[in-house]
């Protein structure tokens, strides 16, 4: 658990230069923003668990809360991740683990007024991550992310500027789409 008060938090507010907005608003249809300090408070908590099911099976996950909240106005800080949790099925023997797991958010409703920040649906992705100890310093490991290549919105992803794109400007950044690695690590 934390709780952390924050002076001089950097906060994005609307633009006090009237040049800069003119020139915003003629490019984006937005009013610029300019940064400023402001106080914040944060608190949450990260719950880190695990089951061991057999010699060879375990669950394990992480269960995370934030909440940040600005001090001199009524309202939420911005971009602050819902609440989460990483739930994996763990198979391990003496050189091979595989891991299923499970990536959950919870929608964000708790977003900046002030900002005109958007809130966020929840979702669900699947990864499928393994390793494969090929010597005491050498071993190889992968893994596919978002397995099912399922489309969604990361909360803490930014939002499209630029209008020649195939999104409209102000939409949000989709999160990553399926992805596969292969990384073979040398220690020594």
């Amino acid at each position: 658990m934390f709780y952390r008060y924050i002076d001089d938090y950097i906060q994005g507010i609307p633009s006090t230069n009237m040049t800069a907005n003119m020139v915003s608003t003629m490019m984006s249809g937005n009013p610029a923003l300019m940064f400023d300090n402001i106080d914040a408070e944060m608190y949450g908590a990260d719950l880190g668990y695990g089951y061991k099911l057999s010699d060879h099976f375990s669950l394990e996950g992480t269960l995370s809360y934030v909440r940040g909240k600005r001090d001199d106005e009524d309202d939420n800080l911005y971009r602050i991740a819902p609440l989460n949790n990483r739930l994996a099925l763990v198979y391990g023997s003496n050189a091979i683990k595989v891991k299923v797991e499970s990536v959950l958010y919870a929608k964000q409703s708790k977003v900046s007024s002030f900002n005109d920040e958007e809130k966020t649906s929840g979702y669900g992705i699947i990864n499928l991550l393994g390793s494969y100890q090929l010597t005491q310093q050498l071993s190889l490991s992968g893994g596919i992310e978002n397995l099912l290549n399922h489309r969604y919105q990361d909360h803490l992803a930014g939002y499209n500027r630029n209008s020649d794109s195939d999104m409209a400007v102000g939409d949000r950044l989709a999160g990553s789409g399926r992805n596969v690695y292969v990384s073979l690590s040398l220690n020594w």
